[in-house]
């Protein structure tokens, strides 16, 4: 599974997965650049892919991370990407609309 690291001291709103699970991993406590403003949406509901990018050298161990979009992105609208683990409690639209579905669900039903 995706187990969190014990090891480091976790900021609020913040995770740790495995980096052996993972195929690319951004982590902004060792190094930050303008991926930190990417933020994460499950699924379909993420505007963005992540895709490998293999430099002249053809060396897969200093491959970047390029961006992409996944559909057209609106002026002005956040920058998504699904972080392929589930997050607890998480907020992004696609989430808050399956809760507000739930919670609708059981105040009809009680």
């Amino acid at each position: 599974g995706s187990g969190v690291s014990g090891g480091r001291k976790k900021r609020p709103n913040s995770f740790h997965g495995s980096k052996k699970e993972r195929l690319y991993i951004v982590d902004a406590e060792v190094g930050r650049n303008v991926t930190a403003f990417i933020n994460h949406a499950c699924g379909k509901a993420a505007n963005l892919e992540a895709r490998s990018i293999l430099p002249q050298h053809h060396d897969s161990a200093l491959s970047v991370i390029g961006f992409f979009a996944s559909r057209n992105i609106q002026e002005r609208e956040e920058l998504t990407i699904d972080y392929k683990v589930k997050l607890p409690n998480c907020s992004c639209a696609l989430c808050e609309s399956r809760n507000d579905r739930r919670q609708s669900s059981a105040i009809l039903g009680s």
